[in-house]
């Protein structure tokens, strides 16, 4: 079994689809796999089908307690102005098993394989597995919160989101505490599907047998993860700025290559924080100031209280008790304007900055 503190506060792959040119597949199993239940995504009049009728028409290989789906489909090439087929894995980190947590890796993508291989379903090359095309890519990062702090976060960030009149895009927190940006099915680099969710709960509920039978209680207690996903083949090149699509190169990225676009990720659903200039004239009105500046910030620029805060006590770096001064009279004057004052303040500020926000 995995250490625990080794699972946390990496950024790695955790489902993906990969697509394999049909004539490198060998099938094994035509109960499971047969031409005659190939899916025609699109032709030549240009109609797609969608994302949900794939996966309803997709087969199974059945594991323990969790299933990968695969399907054989074709594609129109425009440019070639011919059908092309291929074999469709749709991969997720349930198939690791006890090790779930680690993700998809660059040192437990060949022990995938041989499971894979192992059902003798299909074969394909080791070679040609990891370097098929790859696309619908999610990454997590998974991250240690008390349930207060993470709801408070999630709060936060869901105050910040963006406007849209487009009923896909834009952030949802959901009764259980949960939050997403934008809908994962229509989802782009400019409008990137995000979710933060509560992997404890989820573990006792939705994936309770899967967690009971592989995985140790401590391994799930306060994890919260965040997840960003990548649909389009061109867009995971661009964001990384490769050649290829495949397993090869998306699990030899660094954790800083990883980090920095689910950060650009997660910030593209957010309202800026404002800044403000540092003010060359003192005056000892402070209490007007305070209530001058943080209702012009939070009134007139859809600033929340911690993003104000936050751009506020840098102007007091250089001077800690004043800066611990200043900060409880920006509580004292949240709390006569009668609204209620965030607790664990501190502790969701760590947790922002953690997660890359400002």
């Amino acid at each position: 079994m995995t250490k625990v503190e080794n699972n946390f506060y990496n950024y790695t792959l955790d489902s993906c689809k990969i697509r394999i040119k049909r004539e490198l597949v060998e099938i094994l199993n035509s109960d499971i796999l047969d031409e005659k239940s190939k899916i025609i995504i699109s032709n030549s009049s240009g109609e797609i089908l969608s994302e949900d009728k794939i996966k309803s028409f997709s087969t199974e290989i059945q594991f323990d307690t969790y299933k990968i789906r695969i399907a054989l489909v074709s594609y129109y090439n425009f440019q070639k102005m011919i059908q092309e087929e291929f074999l469709e894995i749709y991969l997720h980190s349930k198939i690791l098993e006890g090790d779930y947590f680690q993700g998809i890796t660059k040192e437990n993508i060949k022990g995938i394989y041989d499971k894979l291989m192992a059902k003798n379903v299909f074969a394909v090359r080791y070679e040609n597995f990891v370097s098929s095309c790859v696309n619908d890519i999610d990454i997590k990062f998974d991250f240690k919160a008390t349930k207060e702090v993470f709801e408070e976060t999630n709060k936060e960030l869901f105050n910040r989101s963006l406007e849209s009149k487009r009923l896909e895009v834009g952030g949802k927190l959901w009764d259980n505490g949960n939050l997403t940006f934008n809908r994962r099915e229509s989802s782009s680099i400019t409008h990137p599907f995000v979710k933060l969710y509560n992997k404890e709960l989820e573990s006792t509920s939705k994936n309770a047998e899967f967690f009971n039978t592989y995985c140790d209680w401590e391994e799930s207690r306060q994890r919260r993860r965040l997840e960003v996903t990548i649909k389009k083949t061109a867009e995971i090149k661009k964001v990384f700025e490769m050649h290829e699509s495949n397993l090869n190169s998306i699990l030899s990225l660094t954790q800083e290559q990883i980090r920095n676009y689910c950060v650009i990720a997660l910030n593209k659903n957010l309202i800026k924080t404002d800044k403000v200039k540092k003010s060359a004239i003192k005056n000892n009105n402070l209490e007007r100031l305070v209530h001058i500046h943080f209702s012009n910030s939070m009134d007139n620029h859809r600033q929340t209280f911690l993003q104000t805060l936050s751009s506020f006590l840098e102007h007091f770096e250089d001077d800690r008790k004043n800066k611990y001064r200043m900060k409880l009279r920006a509580e004292q004057w949240l709390e006569n304007k009668n609204s209620t004052k965030e607790k664990v303040s501190d502790e969701v500020q760590e947790l922002l900055k953690i997660l890359g926000v400002e």
